[in-house]
Formats: structure tokens, C-alpha cells, sequence
């Protein structure tokens, strides 16, 4: 019930910037690790790669995150954000601190973060 009213105030808040919760992650990641490698998004996500490469594609296509080949593996690629995808983060946060606030609304300051110190608490699967 929970996950539900969750994901749906985080759409009615990402929906116009065409952003879902995995888009939302990746570009998280991407924005606190620039030249991160795809393999490591992937792990840190739990997300098979063609999934991810598919996604990242999404984010590439719209201009907000660059991909270059590793020079260290030039197998692999590392990714960044551009300089749109760093303009558009600062919408996002301002998307994520309104869905923030009306979980707290809802859910009373309390409540709230005992949510959030019981999600820190569970371990790593």
C-alpha cells in the first residue's frame, strides 16, 4: 500500500520530466561519480547490463549524460553528465524535495523518519 501512494506521488512529480525512479538512480550515480563505468552503475544498481545499457541509451539520447571509452580498459565505458544533464539535475532535485515533503506531510515527521532509518537499516542483499 505504502510503495504505491510512493510511486505514485513520485510520478505525479517526475511524469513531466519524463524521469522514472530507475532514470531518476542512474543519473543520481552518474551525477555523485562522474566517469563512472557502466559495469560499476550496474552492480550498484543490482541491474542486468543490457537493461542499463538500454536505459543509459534513454539518458544519452536526451543529452544528459555523455559515455567515453575507458583509456584505462578500452573495453568498457565510463559515463558523465553533461552540461544539460547537470542543469537538469537541479530540476530534479527540486522535483525529488517536493515528493519529499509530501511523504513527510502524509506520513508525519515521526513516521517519516523512522521510515528512513528503518530502510538505512536493512542490509545489502
Amino acid at each position: 500500500m505504502l510503495d504505491h501512494v510512493i510511486s505514485k506521488n513520485f510520478t505525479s512529480h517526475f511524469q513531466a520530466l519524463q524521469i522514472t525512479p530507475t532514470l531518476y538512480a542512474i543519473l543520481v550515480l552518474v551525477n555523485a561519480n562522474p566517469l563512472c563505468r557502466q559495469s560499476d552503475l550496474s552492480a550498484a544498481l543490482r541491474m542486468h547490463q543490457p537493461n542499463l545499457v538500454e536505459r543509459v541509451g534513454i539518458l544519452i539520447e536526451r543529452g544528459l549524460v555523455s559515455a567515453q571509452t575507458d583509456p584505462n580498459d578500452r573495453r568498457a565505458n565510463t559515463l558523465q553528465l553533461t552540461f544539460a544533464g547537470k542543469h537538469f539535475m537541479e530540476k530534479l532535485q527540486q522535483a525529488h524535495e517536493a515528493h519529499l515533503a509530501d511523504m513527510k506531510a502524509l506520513l508525519g515527521e515521526a513516521s517519516y523518519t523512522l521510515l528512513i532509518e528503518t530502510l538505512a537499516n536493512i542490509p545489502p542483499a
